[in-house]
């Protein structure tokens, strides 16, 4: 799907590694081996993810429903945040309880 956005968008892979900058080459600029293995779901990067997303004009989690909520936050800090969100409610309530029976 994001390859065929790309297309009728008139962008080519090459010309998003080209858009990225890289320390790591001589050139100076990602390789697109990295940007294709990250429109194939085979590596995570939020940066190239970022740049794809602003380059289509479309929201991260139209184009990756799986990784990334509505309002852009990553799904894993999501459930990491809700998880230890729910842990601090049931130990907010194990302190009542406690407070309850030493009265």
């Amino acid at each position: 799907m994001i390859r065929c956005m790309l297309k009728l968008a008139g962008l080519s892979i090459a010309e998003i590694a080209r858009s990225l900058p890289s320390e790591n080459r001589e050139d100076g600029h990602l390789a697109a081996p990295s940007v294709a293995a990250v429109i194939d779901g085979r590596v995570r990067s939020r940066r190239i993810e970022e740049r794809i997303a602003t380059l289509l004009n479309v929201p991260l989690h139209r184009l990756w429903p799986q990784w990334y909520a509505e309002d852009g936050s990553s799904l894993k800090k999501r459930k990491r945040y809700t998880r230890l969100s729910e842990a601090l409610a049931r130990l907010q309530e194990i302190e009542s309880d406690a407070k309850r029976e030493a009265a």
